[in-house]
C-alpha cells in the first residue's frame, strides 16, 4: 500500500521492539495496516471514534490479514483518551491528523492514567511510553504542553504535503535529547522548503501580534533563529 508523506515519515520513525502500537485517530487505518504487514509490534491497535470506519476497517483487516487475528491487531471504536494501555509493556502511541488542543488533551489523559497506575502499583517497573504525533496546527502550543509534561525528543521532521507543512515529533520522557519549542534537528538550511515553512510561520505569528504582543513577539524571535538566511 502507498502511504502519504506524513504517514511514511511516521512509519520510518518506528523501530522494532514495541509490544503494542496504538494508531489513534486512524481513519481508514492505512498506517496501522502497514505496521501489521511488517510486524512492527506484537499487537497493533486501531483507534477511532467513528463506528462506520471501524466496521469497514475490521472487515478489511479480517480479509487481508486473516492469519494475524485479534492477537496481533485489535480495533477499538472509542475516544483516544479512553484507551487501556498496559504500562508495563513498551507502548507507542501515534496521534496524527488532529488539532493541537485535542492532541494535548489525549496525551494528558494517557499520562494521567500512567501516573495513576504508578500510584496504585508502587514498586512496579513501568516500561517506556513513546508518542509519535503530527498535529495539523498549533504545533508551538503543542510543544509547550509537551515540555510541561517533561517530554524529551527522539526524532522530528518537517513534512510538506499538498502544499501544507507538518511536523512529525517522536517523544518520550526517557529520550536523550532536549525537546525545543521551535524544533532543533528537523531544520536544514539546504532545504528550500524549510525556508518556506519558516516564512509561513513568521507570517502567521506576525498576524497574531495584536492578540498578545509580548507572547507572540517571543515566538517570532525564536522562529527567526531556526535557520540561517538562504545564500
Amino acid at each position: 500500500m502507498r502511504l502519504s508523506k506524513r504517514l511514511a515519515t511516521i512509519d520510518s520513525f518506528i523501530k522494532p521492539g514495541f509490544q503494542a502500537i496504538w494508531d489513534c485517530c486512524c481513519d481508514h487505518g492505512l498506517l496501522g495496516m502497514q505496521l501489521v504487514e511488517r510486524e512492527a509490534a506484537d499487537t497493533i491497535h486501531f483507534v477511532d471514534i467513528v463506528p462506520a470506519l471501524m466496521d469497514e476497517l475490521t472487515a478489511k483487516l479480517t480479509r487481508y490479514s486473516p492469519t494475524q487475528g485479534a492477537a496481533h491487531w485489535q480495533v477499538h471504536c472509542i475516544d483516544v483518551a479512553d484507551i487501556a494501555i498496559n504500562f508495563q509493556q513498551r507502548n507507542l502511541v501515534i496521534i496524527a491528523g488532529v488539532g493541537g488542543e485535542l492532541l494535548l488533551r489525549f496525551i494528558n489523559h494517557i499520562l494521567a492514567a500512567q501516573q495513576q497506575f504508578a500510584n496504585i502499583n508502587k514498586g512496579e517497573i513501568l516500561a517506556e511510553l513513546e508518542f509519535i504525533i503530527c498535529p495539523v496546527h498549533h504545533t508551538y502550543k503543542v510543544r509547550e504542553g509537551l515540555l510541561e509534561q517533561g517530554m524529551r525528543l527522539i526524532n522530528e521532521a518537517i513534512v510538506c504535503e499538498n502544499n501544507r507543512f507538518y511536523e512529525v515529533i517522536h517523544i518520550s520522557k526517557q529520550a536523550k535529547h532536549r525537546l525545543t519549542l521551535t524544533g532543533s534537528s528537523m531544520w536544514h538550511s539546504g532545504q528550500p522548503q524549510h525556508h518556506c515553512y519558516q516564512q509561513k510561520l513568521l507570517t502567521h505569528y506576525q498576524r497574531m501580534l495584536n492578540q498578545n504582543p509580548i507572547y507572540y513577539q517571543h515566538v517570532i524571535n525564536r522562529y527567526a533563529q531556526v535557520l540561517a538566511p538562504p545564500a
